[in-house]
């Protein structure tokens, strides 16, 4: 008697398949260093972008602190000149006050009875800082000019080069405070 067996055979050449085949696991290595390639490249992207915008709102807050200063001291003095070395010098009351560009840097130094009283420096990166006074012909008031310029690029047209630079300037009136002060005390 024959008996019959339930169970199906399997063909002898078929093979139950367990792990994984070389080839898969290389698409999956290089699949992974695709990946962390780009991470890392986007973390640095990233970081430097902060660093660039954190450098830029720096300069812009040391900027905003030396117009103000600026300013101030302008609209107090009572003469201004600027000396032999680019230096503007500002005479408020008994003291004077100078504001010298100094290589990526603007100093200023409160000077009072031959001694300095207060020392300042402004670090402006790549700006260079000039000075001017300005005496319009029509009216009385004069004005002092500080300008930054930073050389962002250059230019060629034409088999000549030009620098292409970017300004920022300040303007303020000579002893406006003063005059103030003074129309003020009258009756």
């Amino acid at each position: 008697m024959r008996t019959i067996s339930l169970r199906s055979r399997q063909p002898s050449n078929s093979r139950v398949k367990r792990g994984v085949t070389l080839v898969e696991l290389l698409v999956v290595i290089s699949t992974m260093a695709l990946i962390t390639t780009l991470a890392m490249m986007t973390i640095f992207y990233l970081l430097r972008v902060e660093g660039q915008s954190a450098g830029a709102l720096s300069e812009d807050l040391i900027f905003s602190q030396l117009a103000v200063s600026f300013r101030n001291d302008v609209h107090a003095a009572e003469q201004t000149q600027i000396l032999d070395d680019g230096t503007l010098e500002l005479v408020v009351g008994t003291s004077k006050i100078h504001y010298s560009p100094v290589k990526k840097s603007i100093v200023r130094q409160v000077h009072a009875n031959n001694e300095v009283e207060s020392h300042n420096e402004f670090f402006l990166g790549q700006m260079n800082a000039r000075f001017q006074i300005d005496a319009p012909d029509d009216s009385a008031t004069q004005t002092v000019r500080m300008t930054l310029s930073q050389v962002v690029g250059t230019q060629v047209k034409n088999d000549s080069t030009s620098k292409r630079t970017h300004e920022q300037s300040v303007i303020a009136v000579i002893g406006k405070d003063r005059r103030f002060i003074s129309q003020g005390a009258t009756p």
